[in-house]
């Protein structure tokens, strides 16, 4: 198996883009309305996955959560204030299997698709949705 659903508890880590950290590229205008582009770079990040939220946060901060289909991980990396630019990364699983010689060994294990809790919190659509979803379009995985 090349995936997993992490269970609650289990170390993923990330490589997203976040917006609110790059380089500024070019500026130029377009009419009167004045154009950025912004090179960004990657940025890992590790998370813990978290519990599902309570009854009170599903109705009042995490809004668009199915235990079924998704699952939680704090984001804090640092380096960015806010998750913007992390949907559609890929959240991975390393085996912690002892080797001679290291080498990685990932598994999948979702892909980011929004934040709560002001960019502190990610969800992630678990790996066996995604995989799912290919089936059934390409037919294959």
């Amino acid at each position: 198996m090349k995936w997993i659903d992490p269970p609650v508890g289990e170390l993923v880590p990330c490589f997203g883009f976040p917006s609110d950290h790059g380089l500024l590229v070019e500026t130029k205008w377009v009419g009167n309305k004045e154009e950025r582009s912004l090179a960004l770079y990657p940025t890992p990040f590790s998370a813990i996955v978290l519990p599902p939220p309570t009854e009170d946060e599903r109705k009042f901060q995490i809004t668009d959560f199915d235990q079924d289909r998704h699952y939680l991980a704090p984001y804090d990396t640092g380096n960015s204030k806010h998750a913007r630019g992390i949907s559609g990364a890929a959240m991975w699983w390393e085996s912690d299997l002892n080797r001679t010689v290291w080498s990685p060994n990932f598994k999948f294990a979702g892909i980011c698709t929004a934040c709560y809790k002001r960019g502190s919190v990610v969800q992630v659509v678990k790996a066996s949705i995604v995989r799912r979803f290919l089936e059934e379009v390409f037919g294959t995985t």
